[in-house]
């Protein structure tokens, strides 16, 4: 405990002055703008809120930007910043070769070291304005999604792998989910970890979230690995379904009918190491 870091250390960025249109509420053309405030995510804080309403939409006018200058495609880990992801890089992925082993490997590790409420293995129901940092959430385990990517990313950081947060919109216009894209091997790609998936086409090279958002093969590709993951997770017994089995098996099977066939946009939000 004496080394997790209480402060906000996140660092907020500076957007050129021509993206702002494509940013948040405003980005989604108001579809899931909060009447009240004017910002998507009211309930959350810290840095979680500040992501939740400064990604960039993603939109023809934003595609080179995203994928070619937004991001940084190289990185150098500084140690002594996040020591209980050091820690875990160590014990888990230092002697993986590859930065996609090392991605995939973070994959598998999280539904360790991280429980959704709803989403199994299922954790504790836990407040969404904890505005916890990120060692914080290593000592809790509980988490929402937007949380878990926050720890696959600084996990692939420390491991000096870029990556970032995506925001993902359903076509029913009211609901939205949080995960992540990874650079490896030259590409960004897609990765879910909330269900704990990395998407890949038939030749087996992974896909990003603007390949999963391409209306044709991948986007049904994209789909049918939700599916098959939704079906996966309904044999589980309930251990993994958390305190409210139950009313978490009933979500998932209303879930699994539509969010998977509904991809419709995404938006994408750095989250810098702290300085």
């Amino acid at each position: 405990m004496a080394n997790i870091r209480k402060e906000e250390t996140w660092k907020k960025e500076i957007l050129p002055q021509w993206i702002e249109p494509f940013v948040g509420a405003k980005g989604l053309n108001g579809l899931l703008h909060s009447e009240n405030t004017g910002e998507l995510a009211t309930a959350c804080a810290g840095v979680d809120r500040w992501m939740a309403n400064h990604f960039i939409v993603y939109m023809p006018e934003t595609r080179k930007f995203l994928y070619s200058e937004y991001s940084e495609t190289e990185i150098h880990y500084k140690k002594g910043l996040l020591p209980a992801f050091e820690n875990l890089a160590l014990k888990h992925f230092s002697n993986y070769k590859t930065d996609r082993d090392k991605v995939v490997g973070i994959v598998e590790l999280l539904p360790e070291i991280t429980r959704h409420p709803t989403v199994p293995p299922c954790g504790e129901w836990v407040p969404a304005n904890r505005a916890h940092s990120d060692e914080q959430l290593l000592v809790e385990i509980d988490m929402w999604c937007n949380e878990q990517a926050r720890v696959f990313i600084r996990l692939c950081q420390v491991c000096n792998i870029p990556a970032r947060a995506i925001f993902l919109f359903y076509s029913d216009h009211k609901t939205g989910h949080t995960i992540a894209e990874a650079f490896i091997n030259g590409k960004w790609v897609m990765v879910d970890t909330s269900w704990f998936l990395l998407f890949a086409d038939a030749n087996g090279q992974l896909l990003t979230a603007e390949e999963c958002h391409d209306s044709g093969v991948n986007q049904k590709l994209a789909t049918d690995i939700y599916s098959k993951r939704f079906h996966e997770v309904l044999n589980l017994s309930d251990i993994y379904w958390g305190p409210n089995s139950s009313k978490n098996k009933e979500e998932h099977k209303e879930r699994n009918t539509w969010v998977g066939h509904h991809l419709w946009k995404f938006g994408v939000c750095n989250y810098p190491l702290p300085e």
